[in-house]
C-alpha cells in the first residue's frame, strides 16, 4: 500500500468540514508522485489531464483565448496527447468526446 495514500484520498470529493479539511490540489499531486509507484504516477497524470481538459475548454471555447497552450503531463500516451491537441480543429462537444474516450 502506498505510504502517500492519504494524498490520493484527498483528491476524492471533500468531506463535510466537521470531518476534516481539504489539502491543496497541487500539493496532493506532488505527494502522490513522490511515492514513486508507476501506477500512482500515471493516475496522478490522468488527474492532471482531467484538470487540463477543463482549463482548455474554458480558455479556448468559452473565453476564445486562441493563444492558449495546454500543458499536459509528460507521462501520458502520445495518442492521447494527439487527440487532446485537436481542440483547435474541432467543435467543443466533439473534442470532449474524443479526449474522454
Amino acid at each position: 500500500m502506498s505510504a502517500n495514500l492519504y494524498y490520493l484520498m484527498t483528491l476524492l470529493p471533500t468531506l463535510p468540514s466537521s470531518l476534516g479539511g481539504q489539502i491543496d490540489y497541487d500539493y496532493a499531486i506532488s505527494k502522490i508522485k513522490e511515492d514513486g509507484t508507476s501506477s500512482l504516477d500515471y493516475f496522478a497524470d490522468l488527474l492532471e489531464a482531467e484538470k487540463e481538459i477543463e482549463k482548455c475548454g474554458l480558455q479556448y471555447y468559452v473565453l476564445n483565448n486562441s493563444g492558449y497552450k495546454p500543458q499536459l503531463p509528460e507521462g501520458l500516451p502520445e495518442a492521447f496527447k494527439n487527440d487532446f491537441g485537436c481542440y483547435a480543429d474541432m467543435q467543443e462537444a466533439d473534442w470532449l468526446t474524443k479526449v474522454y474516450k
